[in-house]
């Protein structure tokens, strides 16, 4: 790695030189001595391992820097830690996406028993991973697991790295969707230059021990990185923190009282000496008519501030997209309002729900490849669609509903087919199909046109060739 410095204390060197100074130089000479010393310390490194067709940045134009990005991780797992709303928000995430639990499966039978290995081998244990990787694609925005390869028998062990320890991706020139490199900051004392990790995608991947990939949540267009679902609600839940601070000091201020007596001017520093020490709660104090007592307390309005709250309490449900009677707010809420918010609530939780389950099915295809060229290479490769997941739905209303929609056009496509029938009207194959898909669709279930035909019993292997022949 080379590095060039940039040092602004040597810029009084080209004072007395007849060439006219940089416009670098001629610009820096315009600020204060204090900037300059700040500036004086700013390094800027160019790495020697760039080459033509690799591009090396932090992200893309479309990403945060870097600094923000990590501050902003940082700031959400705090908030995680400290802040029951930020908490709850995460949890409930979980609660829907991974519901009961999430199971794969496969038709084919290797990638089955790979799946059935690699899924409870003791190194990895998938299933009680799941929570926790929920959590974090939720609070970063990000996950970066690695596969660790067994050379013995090709399995891999994975891990997942924080999103706080990349702080460099390294992709293809014109292709920043196809990553090549990652970089892992080092704590250690011994190593400043920290690891560069190979994605899948690199060549230098079929031979490495070990891999990592990226799975993203809430990222722009053309950026690298993505964000937390925590991210638009830090800065509410933050104020709503303070606010609630605020309002118990100000209604513990608000249980003060004080005493003022009043006396004839002569017996001030008599009757000061008497009440020296406040009479407890509950006392019976005799006095004459010459002495008034009177209480006084704060008038602090503190009610009043009841609405802020809330206000702001709502913009962090709306930045998270949670419905506020899930943030303990059942105020002026009823079944007609709370069915009317989970609505959204829902589709936000079963887009994540397949985001999620599409990345457990990546990783595992990538882990069953690997394992095949490294050492099984009679078996096929996969791809995710090879894989079915097994998840528990975010709505389960919705089965009795498909139930009845589905009951209610089979019966209607019944009576339409005895019609057709009674008026010597053939039923077709292609009519058949559409009766079939009719039905399939109001059940809840997209079939394609080869399984539609093998379950009407048809050839089409046999439809084809009469076409062609045709």
């Amino acid at each position: 790695m080379t590095v060039y410095q940039v040092n602004l204390s040597r810029q009084n060197k080209y004072t007395n030189m007849h060439t006219p100074l940089p416009l670098l130089l001629r610009t820096l000479s315009r600020f204060s001595p204090a900037t300059r010393a700040y500036l004086a310390s700013v390094t800027s490194r160019v790495s020697d391992l760039d080459t033509a067709s690799w591009h090396s940045m932090t992200g893309t134009d479309r990403d945060q820097p870097w600094g923000q990005h990590l501050q902003q991780i940082d700031d959400a797992l705090q908030a995680w830690r400290k802040n029951p709303i930020a908490r709850r928000i995460v949890a409930l995430t979980t609660d829907y996406v991974v519901a009961d639990g999430i199971k794969l499966s496969s038709n084919y039978g290797p990638l089955q028993r790979f799946i059935d290995t690699w899924w409870h081998h003791p190194m990895n244990h998938i299933a009680m991973r799941l929570p926790s990787l929920c959590e974090d694609l939720t609070r970063d925005g990000e996950l970066f697991p690695t596969l660790h390869i067994n050379p013995a028998d090709s399995m891999s062990y994975v891990r997942f790295m924080p999103a706080a320890r990349i702080d460099q991706i390294k992709w293809k020139k014109g292709d920043y969707e196809t990553e090549l490199q990652y970089h892992e900051l080092s704590f250690s004392d011994t190593s400043t230059t920290g690891k560069w990790w190979p994605s899948y995608q690199n060549p230098a991947a079929a031979k490495a021990p070990a891999i990592m990939l990226h799975y993203t949540v809430n990222r722009p267009g053309g950026a690298i990185r993505g964000e937390g679902d925590l991210a638009p609600a830090l800065v509410w839940l933050k104020l709503y923190s303070n606010w609630l601070q605020d309002r118990a000091r100000l209604n513990w201020a608000s249980r003060m009282f004080l005493w003022f007596v009043q006396v004839p001017h002569g017996k001030v520093d008599e009757k000061r000496q008497l009440y020296k020490s406040p009479p407890a709660s509950g006392s019976i104090i005799v006095h004459d008519e010459g002495e008034t007592w009177t209480l006084q307390t704060p008038s602090i309005r503190a009610p009043d501030a009841k609405d802020d709250g809330r206000a702001i309490k709502r913009m962090a449900a709306v930045a998270t997209g949670t419905p506020l009677h899930h943030l303990s707010d059942e105020e002026n809420a009823n079944l007609a309002t709370a069915t009317a918010m989970q609505e959204p609530a829902n589709r936000h939780y079963a887009r994540r729900q397949q985001m999620f389950t599409w990345m457990l099915r990546d990783l595992t295809c990538t882990a069953y490849n690997i394992w095949r060229t490294r050492g099984n290479k009679r078996w096929r490769p996969c791809t995710p669609a090879d894989i079915i997941t097994n998840v528990q739905e975010i709505v389960r209303d919705d089965n009795l509903k498909l139930a009845q929609a589905g009951r209610a056009i089979v019966g209607m496509l019944t009576q339409l087919r005895d019609q057709l029938t009674s008026s010597g009207i053939t039923m077709t194959d292609d009519l058949n199909r559409l009766t079939l898909d009719l039905a399939l669709k109001f059940a809840g279930e997209i079939l394609d046109q080869p399984t539609i035909d093998h379950l009407l019993g048809y050839d089409t292997e046999a439809l084809t060739n009469d076409i062609t022949s045709n």
